[in-house]
């Protein structure tokens, strides 16, 4: 691996300064149910409607697992689902630049720069091209 360059240090730089401000964060999806309580001759658990409660669903080692969110929280949890898609689609970003950079670097190192490889050479007028 070549050593880092002076962009290298800017980009870690920028890439943390973003990166902080996508704090809280968190990779899963909130759902909200609707469960019985545990009180006799609730009314609202009698009549059907029972009560509102959030879960904070995700996977651990290939299983789904559920959490419950307090009320208070379910703002906070909402807050870091929606920085953990954007950190998720900054990640795919900065992959396809890394590549991108990688295969410029190599084509570069392959054919010492873009001109030698480009435009295509041009088949001389009234030869065969191979068709035929």
């Amino acid at each position: 691996m070549p050593p880092p360059t002076p962009s290298d240090d800017r980009a870690q730089a920028r890439w943390q300064r973003d990166l902080t401000q996508l704090w809280p964060v968190a990779k899963g999806s909130l759902a909200e149910v609707r469960k019985p309580c545990t009180r006799p001759n609730c009314p609202a658990c009698r009549d059907g409607r029972r009560h509102k409660v959030f879960l904070f669903c995700y996977r651990e080692e290939g299983r789904s697992r559920c959490a419950y969110v307090p009320a208070g929280a379910v703002a906070l949890v909402r807050q870091a689902i929606a920085n953990g898609r954007k950190l998720e689609r900054r990640l795919v970003t900065e992959g396809r630049a890394l590549i991108a950079a990688q295969r410029r670097t190599d084509q570069k190192a392959l054919h010492g720069g873009w001109r030698k490889c480009w435009p295509p050479a041009v088949p001389a007028a009234g030869s065969r091209s191979g068709k035929g």
